[in-house]
Parts: C-alpha cells; sequence; structure tokens
C-alpha cells in the first residue's frame, strides 16, 4: 500500500513516538502474536512463500506453479513424484540466477555438495559405473 501526502506528513511528525512505542514489550508481544495468527491462516503462508519467490528468485507464485505443472509435480533429475509444493526445491545457477527447474531435497543436496561442477559429476558418475 502506498503512502499519501498526508500519511507521510504524520508519520514525519510522529517518527520519534512511533520509534519509541515499537521498542515496548507490549507492542513486541502484540506483533509477534499477530504474525502468528496470520502465518497459521493459508491465506498468510500463501503470502509469505509468495513474497520469498518474488524476493529469492524473481518470479510469481503462478510461475512456481506453472514450473510445477510443466514438470508434472516430479524431480526434474530423478522423477520422484513430489508430495506437497513444499518438497520441491528451485535449482537455479547461483551467478546468472537463472532458473532451471525443480528438484528433490536429495538431487538438490547432491548438486550442492558437488558445487555444481559438471566435472566432478561426471567423475563420480564414471566412479560408480566401475
Amino acid at each position: 500500500m502506498k503512502q499519501t501526502a498526508k500519511q507521510h506528513e504524520w508519520y514525519l511528525k510522529n517518527r520519534e513516538r512511533i520509534s519509541l512505542e515499537r521498542k515496548t514489550p507490549e507492542y513486541r508481544a502484540y506483533r509477534n502474536e499477530n504474525k502468528k495468527r496470520y502465518n497459521a491462516t493459508d491465506y498468510g503462508k500463501l503470502a509469505q512463500k509468495s513474497r520469498f519467490l518474488k524476493w529469492r528468485y524473481g518470479i510469481t507464485h503462478y510461475q512456481y506453479e506453472i514450473l510445477m505443472l510443466c514438470q508434472g509435480g516430479a524431480c526434474i533429475i530423478c522423477g520422484v513424484q513430489m508430495e506437497n509444493e513444499g518438497d520441491m526445491h528451485i535449482d537455479h545457477d547461483h551467478e546468472t540466477g537463472e532458473i532451471r527447474g525443480l528438484l528433490s531435497d536429495r538431487c538438490n543436496r547432491g548438486l550442492g555438495f558437488f558445487d555444481e561442477n559438471p566435472s566432478l559429476l561426471r567423475e563420480a558418475a564414471e566412479y560408480l559405473a566401475t
């Protein structure tokens, strides 16, 4: 929600008082209780996930859902079907930020343990083949 000029003016006049109020234990307890209540709702969880996806990967929740549908709800590497969307990890290039697909927890960790290095992964595959 964008602030109006009148709201901004009021905030500037009351900034010090607001700052002091927010430091009180009562305000913090009130704020924490509201956060818990909000995050316990389905809407709160969806909104929280949407904000995270936008902040971390630059995609909307809708784009995430499309990616999941395109993969059939399964890991792009091992093909294991995921029970719910929380089990899927977004695989992305850490240098460019480009999203490559959705992975299971095991595949995501596996790539991480090999530092996403293709030559190391090839060597590991050759080792397993012998």
